[in-house]
């Protein structure tokens, strides 16, 4: 029985080992996109390139450009053909029966996004380290475990929505996994209740119930 019960919790282990470094990795794909992603900081109606609002302390009114004015290309491209990376680049406006020519910066996400980027991935962390902790301490308790679970699906579920300002949205693969996650934390945190302090119910009752709501949160 002792190394059958040996091989179970090094599978384990090396189970949570995996599910504690996917917040990590999932909170660096995020910085990293947007470091590298280039936005025009200027709120548009992307149909037709018209500015709608310039931001005073913004980029695109360091530039010249105001409400009003419709993009007509970029880079010697017609909108909406936008560059895929950061610069400055000649644009053609038109602005009220005039076409004129201004440089068009496009700055790096992160610059203009920063304090949602950073709250979003240190809250998220913040969970991540907290349910960390406490499974180093106490991995063998079936309990500690599943606050574990439960802070990685909160911190997942909050670090795609809280990082991006609403005018800027993750892909939508990301944002599925945010809404899986909390989907999950539900059937988490009773599964919590029911197994601490006590075991309430009878054991196969407990599986039953917790399977079915498991497999809802899936479906959801």
């Amino acid at each position: 029985m002792k190394p059958a019960m040996d091989v179970r919790n090094r599978f384990w282990r090396g189970l949570f080992i995996l599910l504690a470094i996917v917040l990590p990795a999932l909170a660096g794909y995020v910085v990293y996109e947007q470091v590298r992603a280039p936005v025009f900081d200027a709120s548009m109606d992307w149909d037709s390139g018209e500015i709608l609002e310039v931001g005073q302390d913004s980029f695109a009114n360091w530039a010249g450009f105001m409400p009003g004015d419709v993009i007509l290309s970029v880079d010697g491209e017609p909108f909406p053909r936008w560059p895929a990376v950061v610069g400055n680049y000649q644009s053609q406006v038109r602005r009220g029966g005039q076409i004129i020519n201004l440089e068009l910066p496009l700055v790096s996400m992160a610059r203009v996004n920063l304090p949602a980027l950073l709250g979003g991935v240190a809250v998220a962390l913040v969970f991540w380290a907290s349910g960390l902790l406490l499974l180093l301490r106490r991995f063998e308790q079936v309990e500690i475990r599943l606050l574990f679970l439960l802070s990685q699906a909160l911190a997942i579920a909050i670090l795609f929505p809280m990082s991006y300002l609403p005018k800027w949205y993750p892909h939508e693969w990301s944002m599925n996994l945010s809404v899986a996650c909390l989907f999950f934390s539900a059937p988490l945190t009773l599964h919590y209740y029911l197994t601490f302090p006590v075991r309430l119910g009878a054991r196969r009752f407990r599986a039953w119930g917790m399977g079915i709501l498991y497999a809802l949160a899936l479906a959801g």
